[in-house]
């Protein structure tokens, strides 16, 4: 019963239609058991799918996601911060801000990062905006975005903010027009 609990209400619905199915062909006129053992196996067909998908995504979303009492995820990765940010040239200021005055040496800065979805925004309904500090620094791009309220969705979870480890790098001046932009790379696992 856990394992039925587990799938999604569609799968769900699937596998009772088609047991209710069998069973009412069955007691009609003509019927015969063919259409029960028909039904069932079809429901069991529908289930067996239902359970491989719904299982992999309750393992992977286990092991990524450690929910705060604030009701804020804490996404997890595991430390290679494969996740780039764009759109950070618009928001130099804002990453020196959170980094401290430019150096000769380019900056390795390692912070948290917050994920809000930006529905309002104007160039793209479905954009998420990283912060740090409480400072707008970028965008998920386009498809990260998509897979992460993807994401958000598989937990149940659709509107929740989200938290991860984030890498801040570059940002140096070396004078004669030498100096480098900020970047951020995210550290979790968008599957």
């Amino acid at each position: 019963m856990r394992a039925f609990n587990q799938l999604g209400i569609g799968y769900r619905i699937l596998i009772v239609l088609f047991i209710l199915i069998g069973f009412y062909t069955f007691g009609r006129p003509g019927g015969s058991s063919t259409s029960v053992g028909v039904g069932l196996m079809l429901a069991g067909i529908v289930f067996f799918i239902g359970w491989r998908r719904s299982r992999g995504k309750t393992e992977r979303t286990a092991a990524k996601v450690t929910p705060r009492s604030s009701g804020t995820i804490e996404l997890k990765g595991d430390g290679s911060f494969e996740v780039e940010v764009v759109g950070e040239s618009h928001y130099q200021t804002a990453l020196e801000s959170i980094c401290g005055p430019r150096t000769r040496d380019s900056v390795s800065k390692h912070v948290e990062a917050v994920l809000i979805l930006d529905d309002l925004n104007k160039h793209d309904k479905s954009a998420v905006r990283v912060e740090i500090g409480g400072k707008a620094v970028g965008y998920l791009d386009r498809d990260d975005a998509l897979t992460y309220r993807d994401m958000l969705e598989d937990m149940q979870r659709p509107k929740a903010k989200a938290t991860c480890a984030a890498h801040i790098v570059g940002g140096w001046d070396r004078g004669t027009g030498d100096r480098g932009s900020y970047g951020v790379y995210l550290d979790f696992d968008l599957g």
